[in-house]
C-alpha cells in the first residue's frame, strides 16, 4: 500500500493512476480523498504496518489559504 498525498493534482492523479495497476494507493487530499488531512497522523498510526511508502505532492499553492 502506498500512501499519495496531494492526489488530486495533475501530477497526483497521474501518479495514481500509474500506482494502481500495480498496488493499492491510499490518498490524502483537501480536494478530496480517502483520507482527510487532519485524519492522517490518527490513520498512520493504525495503518503504517501496511504502508510501503509516501509520496508527498501535497501543497497549499494560494498565498491567501489560511493554516490548517
Amino acid at each position: 500500500m502506498i500512501l499519495l498525498t496531494g492526489a488530486s493534482g495533475f501530477i497526483g492523479q497521474n501518479i495514481k493512476a500509474s500506482l494502481q495497476k500495480k498496488t493499492e494507493v491510499i490518498t490524502c487530499d483537501l480536494n478530496g480523498g480517502d483520507i482527510y488531512p487532519t485524519d492522517l497522523f490518527p490513520y498512520l498510526k493504525k495503518q503504517m504496518i501496511d504502508i510501503e511508502g509516501i509520496i508527498h505532492l501535497g501543497a497549499i499553492t494560494s498565498t491567501r489559504e489560511k493554516d490548517l
